[in-house]
């Protein structure tokens, strides 16, 4: 293994740690438990993240619905995760974000009931959201300290950049959440981390970082036919350890998902 490939975060390698506890306590059930994931918005990157999704809940047994829907109201939405969310086969309940533009995001997620939220999307959980559980996770395999340092995350957004913002600030952490519209270089400058979860190819360039920084790529995009990440694999060149967009952070997102989704089961 080169210098380079020391320096690249393998999220695969982690999700499977993560399963191997998972597959263990899930055994001991007595049942199969079922998650439903509702995507009414259906979208290339959405669709192939829903199938590592679904791939990973079938190795551990889980019966895994996925339900997607193109030209629903929301009223008919609504009314399908009222029904899903009150019968007793269901165990954990996902609304895949992006939902339709025009649709109230808060009013739909707040229908998931928090002892079936295992995406912390109601407002009501008290679990860590999965993209934080998996951040978190990284930094404790490859054992990086970042309490006290400088955390810049890239992206305002309700999955990644809000949530992981505010670990980050409970972390003692000097936090700033920037939008992919700010002067990046400035903002960047004397970063230890950087998460970026915007959804725009390689918008974080090499010449914006700094030598040293760690970097977290959590945002995906569709170009041509090919899936992007927010930073420009070239970073790497400068970084300390980079978790690109393919095979780095995702996959332990999904675990986390499912780490959460288990937690729930047990608690309920």
């Amino acid at each position: 293994m080169n210098k380079k490939e020391n320096k690249i975060i393998n999220g695969s390698l982690v999700a499977e740690k993560i399963f191997s506890v998972l597959e263990s306590k899930i055994s001991k059930f007595d049942f199969k438990p079922c998650l439903a994931v509702f995507n009414f918005r259906p979208d290339p990157v959405v669709d192939k993240y829903l199938k590592i999704k679904k791939r990973f809940g079938d190795r551990l047994g889980i019966s895994i619905i996925i339900e997607n829907y193109q030209e629903l109201s929301f009223l008919e939405a609504s009314n399908l995760v009222k029904d899903f969310s009150t019968r007793e086969n269901i165990n954990g309940l996902v609304i895949q974000l992006p939902l339709p533009k025009d649709w109230p995001v808060e009013e739909l997620l707040s229908l998931i009931p928090p002892e079936k939220d295992p995406d912390c999307l109601s407002g009501r959980s008290q679990l860590l959201p999965p993209v934080v559980k998996a951040v978190k996770e990284i930094l404790e395999e490859y054992k990086i300290d970042i309490i006290g340092q400088k955390v810049v995350v890239v992206g305002r957004g309700r999955l990644v950049g809000r949530p992981v913002a505010d670990y980050f600030k409970k972390m003692n952490c000097q936090v700033e959440m920037i939008g992919e519209k700010d002067n990046l270089v400035e903002k960047l400058k004397g970063a230890s981390l950087v998460v970026s979860g915007v959804g725009k190819k390689h918008i974080i360039k090499p010449e914006m970082i700094e030598a040293g920084v760690i970097l977290i790529d959590a945002g995906l995009s569709e170009a041509e036919g090919s899936i992007f990440g927010d930073i420009d694999p070239a970073c790497l060149e400068k970084a300390k350890l980079f978790s690109p967009a393919k095979n780095g952070l995702g996959p332990v997102v999904v675990a986390c998902l499912f780490v959460n989704f288990v937690q729930l089961l047990e608690n309920n």
